[in-house]
């Protein structure tokens, strides 16, 4: 068998074209730390080129908070050296000419001379291995919120359902028995009487419509995402359709912009839509005339939704309260409600990875924006 010493001879096989075949940083210094070879793949590394780095001391390509480290770390080395590797396990960096740093893993070797040693040093660039790492990581961590999310949506049904058995039950007893009162025995009840069971049935309706809500927004935190392509300027239109209908008495101008599309769950964008727009619709009560604007632009890439109207608006100083369960910004009695609605919209936006948000001011109107899909879906 032909060594490689024999094709070397036989074929002038120079060693700088052998170190100019790595692909990766190859970098030669000698017993007082300047470097006395590179090959070009150090410039696409480092920045450099290579007879900018020729006769340098190779300190220039560590980062500086580590060069004192690294000029005992390198007369150890050269004290007793030995091959070894380095940075696969650990934060080793590296710096290019223009100041920034690089994960790096170095394999150092050496070679006697008669001018003493030549330390070798090969150096990888692990920035793309450190994304992967960290997107690896991040898959592992999405899972175990995953597998909590799945432990919290089963005991949010189990609420669920109690809510729906234990307190529904209760309350049909104290509306139906009331309405029996009511009803049955009214001759003997003077007016005083009469509206007390009447205030005690309104209590009992306006509790059950709030467990209703309640439940609703619990499936929606633990219902799963259909996605799909959603034409929100139909699902917009079919939704004013039934507002018209509901309240055929309202005078009201619907302006809906064309081509609204995103991906999304068209059931759970159909109720952010009803209930922006039953909130415009209840806001902009008394108002000739109402105005109702559904539209969208796009920014940084993404479409920004928005439904606006020049109803009663609010003072943006409460605007954190906004999107709270049960929070109000306005009296009930006005304008009558459970406060869900918002929260509701906020739980399905936030669900889709979008974001949502209001401008208002009083008695000038209300304009709520939303984005879907912002960053990942469902994570």
């Amino acid at each position: 068998m032909i060594g490689l010493a024999e094709i070397a001879q036989a074929d002038e096989v120079d060693w700088r074209n052998l170190m100019g075949a790595v692909p990766d940083a190859v970098i030669i210094s000698n017993n007082d730390g300047r470097i006395v070879y590179v090959n070009p793949a150090v410039e696409g590394f480092f920045g450099y080129r290579p007879e900018q780095l020729l006769g340098q001391p190779v300190d220039i390509l560590v980062p500086r908070q580590y060069q004192e480290g690294h000029t005992a770390h390198r007369a150890e080395f050269c004290a007793a050296p030995r091959r070894r590797s380095m940075g696969y396990g650990s934060d080793l960096r590296a710096m290019r000419a223009d100041g920034t740093e690089f994960p790096a893993a170095i394999s150092l070797g050496f070679s006697p001379t008669s001018h003493g040693n030549l330390v070798i040093a090969i150096v990888q660039d692990l920035s793309e291995l450190r994304k992967r790492d960290k997107s690896i990581q991040a898959l592992h961590e999405r899972a175990a919120r995953n597998s909590k999310l799945k432990e919290v949506n089963k005991e949010l049904e189990a609420f669920s359902f109690s809510v729906s058995h234990d307190l529904r039950a209760p309350l049909r007893v104290v509306d139906g028995f009331s309405q029996v009162l009511l009803e049955d025995y009214a001759p003997q009840l003077d007016a005083y009487g009469k509206n007390c069971l009447t205030r005690i049935r309104t209590a009992a309706q306006r509790m059950g419509q709030l467990i209703d809500d309640l439940l609703k927004l619990a499936r929606i935190t633990t219902s799963e995402l259909n996605t799909t392509d959603v034409n929100l300027t139909a699902m917009t239109q079919e939704v004013i359709k039934t507002l018209k209908s509901a309240s055929p008495e309202r005078q009201v101008e619907y302006i809906v912009a064309d081509h609204m599309t995103d991906a999304g769950d068209s059931g759970l964008l159909r109720i952010v839509l009803e209930n922006l727009l039953s909130n415009a619709l209840k806001f902009t009560a008394g108002r000739t005339p109402a105005r109702i604007e559904v539209g969208f632009h796009e920014s940084a890439g993404r479409n920004v939704f928005h439904v606006c109207d020049n109803g009663a608006g609010f003072d943006m100083a409460y605007s954190s309260k906004l999107f709270g369960a049960f929070q109000r910004l306005h009296n009930a009695k006005n304008f009558p409600g459970t406060g869900i609605g918002l929260a509701t919209v906020q739980r399905i936006v936030t669900r889709h990875g979008g974001k949502v948000w209001a401008e208002a001011e009083p008695d000038k109107g209300a304009t709520i924006y939303f984005t879907l899909f912002q960053e990942t879906l469902d994570e």
